[in-house]
């Protein structure tokens, strides 16, 4: 009799320890994916910030040419 409460505890830790694997592998791809979509914010960022400086300085130069420089 406790043999077999010996066998069903150690078969309720290996399900348990199937789980939590289970787990752990998912928590990882979710990571993953946390950094891919980090990646590409901040690659975002960098597209923005490369885009307002050439805006302006293509607005600076047209100012420039029809009001002329007033610095």
């Amino acid at each position: 009799m406790e043999n077999d409460h010996l066998i069903t505890l150690l078969e309720r830790t290996a399900r348990m320890d199937e789980k939590l694997d289970s787990l752990l592998e998912d928590r990882d791809k979710h990571d993953q994916r946390i950094g891919k979509v980090e990646k590409h914010i901040h690659m975002g960022y960098g597209v923005v910030a490369v885009m307002t400086f050439m805006i302006s300085a293509f607005a600076e130069f047209f100012w420039s040419k029809i009001f002329g420089k007033h610095s």
